[in-house]
């Protein structure tokens, strides 16, 4: 009797934490996508900016 009610609670125990445990992986997996996302807007500024200083250096460069 005992046994059977302890075997039930701990496989409920390990089932909660297995939900938990996916539960904080799609968080954490939501959070990287973001900064993913913000790396990848920052990188295509970067890039634009380093070819308006090209742009810019050429231009300098073409008047002298």
């Amino acid at each position: 009797m005992y046994s059977k009610l302890l075997s039930e609670l701990d496989r409920n125990t390990v089932v909660y934490m297995i939900d938990e445990l996916k539960a904080e992986i799609d968080s954490q997996k939501a959070e990287i996508d973001s900064q993913k996302a913000e790396i990848d807007k920052k990188d295509a500024l970067i890039a634009q900016l380093k070819k308006q200083l090209k742009d810019n250096t050429q231009k300098s460069t073409d008047r002298t």
